[in-house]
């Protein structure tokens, strides 16, 4: 499990990150590290916040894994969308949400009408599970009562984060910038 997941686990589940941390966040100022973390770094991590005041709280990996296991099952339930194993997850499955993204970026737009990104699918089904796989990570949300899909805060992000000039492989969809990983 990289850190990236385990970041997307702790924006999915804050109350975990809180409880271990032992307060309430209101925003990240750090980045976190784990009780697997060896020895010989946790030193010079505790060096660190020490000289310069910063309180220092671990997480258990396993205990993440655990989450974002529960979190793919409820992505399963009620979405219909299955992502595979969780051991076999890495942030390709952010890549793939690149293709809703550019037309965003390439529009300069914060909503699009849903047609506009229907048609840059060959499928109703590839449309509904990038659509959806979109908006459980939150990027956009479908305005009720209307066929218009808003970015939301992650999504302008996101979008913002998008570097068109990256080299594509021979995937269909572009890799990620350094800024959408993060």
């Amino acid at each position: 499990m990289n850190e990236s997941l385990v970041q997307w686990v702790f924006l999915r589940r804050p109350e975990y990150l809180q409880e271990r941390l032992g307060f309430k966040l209101e925003r990240k100022l750090g980045e976190n590290y784990t009780e697997n973390t060896s020895e010989k770094f946790r030193e010079l991590l505790k060096d660190f916040a020490k000289k310069f005041d910063i309180i220092l709280k671990t997480y258990c990996i396993l205990d993440v894994q655990e989450l974002y296991k529960k979190c793919l099952e409820k992505l399963a339930k009620t979405t219909g969308t299955y992502l595979g194993p969780p051991v076999a997850m890495d942030v390709v499955y952010l890549r793939w949400l690149n293709k809703i993204i550019k037309r965003f970026y390439d529009r300069n737009a914060n909503a699009l009408p849903l047609e506009d990104i229907r048609n840059i699918f060959r499928s109703k089904t590839s449309f509904g599970v990038y659509t959806n796989l979109a908006k459980y990570f939150e990027l956009i949300k479908i305005e009720n009562n209307t066929d218009i899909a808003r970015l939301t805060e992650y999504g302008e992000r996101f979008r913002n984060g998008y570097n068109a000039e990256i080299i594509q492989s021979r995937a269909t969809m572009p890799d990620l910038s350094t800024e959408q990983k993060r």
